[in-house]
């Protein structure tokens, strides 16, 4: 990033907005983000304000807006051509992942959509693949905004704070990106397993039943008691003789 700070040490303020809005604008509207990332531009605006060659004031909202601007912009592309792409016969091979992909989108879309600014490579393609995976436009644009206002401001800000050492905030910031993946990787496997573990559950319900085991014959002990003193048989059991019934006979 040294030769872009000193390319554009020279350039009046209105270029310098000008370049800075472009470059994080077309990052992720017109995938620029491949070959020139928006975040080195957003962080060398900060440098540029910490030298007094442009304003802080002006760098954090114009950086803010671009970056929204260029979200709500890839969206819409992915809106209106992204199903195209997605079904041609490019991908044809990959229709497996991409469902995936799309389906994990549109459960965790809000968090993929904020987490993805933080992240250079998923910060270009997510805007376009939410469009063309069908992500709601009510669920997009909050999650482009939070994050665009964060990334937005936070990238020149870093590198106003940090003006004599940006090298190292570039470093910096690519080691939490990889981080920040790493962590989604993780919770987005741990889900999947979880998930995959409920779907094997409710089609063979019968692996988790537990086996019935025939419990052992209980031997009815009261009622069988009940029975032998109430039968013929209760005199006997008990060893008492029923006494014979007195019956009065007069003799004539």
């Amino acid at each position: 990033m040294d030769w872009v700070v000193e390319l554009v040490t020279d350039l009046r303020a209105p270029v310098l907005y000008a370049l800075v809005v472009a470059v994080v604008f077309a990052e992720t509207a017109v995938l620029l983000g491949m070959f020139l990332p928006g975040e080195t531009a957003a962080i060398v605006a900060g440098v540029l304000a910490a030298q007094r060659q442009i304003s802080l004031e002006v760098v954090l909202p114009l950086v803010a807006v671009a970056a929204i601007a260029g979200d709500t912009t890839g969206f819409l592309l992915g809106r209106r051509f992204g199903p195209a792409l997605l079904n041609g016969r490019l991908l044809r091979r990959r229709r497996a992942q991409i469902d995936r992909a799309t389906a994990t989108l549109r459960r965790h879309g809000a968090l993929v959509i904020v987490a993805s600014r933080f992240l250079p490579f998923l910060r270009t393609v997510t805007p376009g693949a939410a469009g063309a995976s069908g992500v709601p436009a009510l669920t997009f644009l909050p999650a482009a905004l939070a994050g665009g206002l964060l990334w937005g401001i936070g990238s020149p800000l870093l590198g106003y704070v940090a003006a004599d050492s940006y090298h190292r905030v570039e470093e910096v910031i690519g080691n939490t990106g990889l981080v920040v993946l790493a962590l989604l990787f993780v919770g987005w496997w741990a889900v999947r397993r979880r998930r995959r573990r409920q779907a094997r559950k409710a089609e063979d319900p019968d692996t988790e039943r537990p086996v019935d085991v025939p419990a052992p014959p209980v031997v009815p002990v009261v009622s069988t008691l009940r029975r032998v003193l109430a039968g013929g048989y209760a005199g006997t059991a008990l060893g008492v003789v029923r006494p014979r019934r007195r019956t009065d006979r007069r003799r004539p």
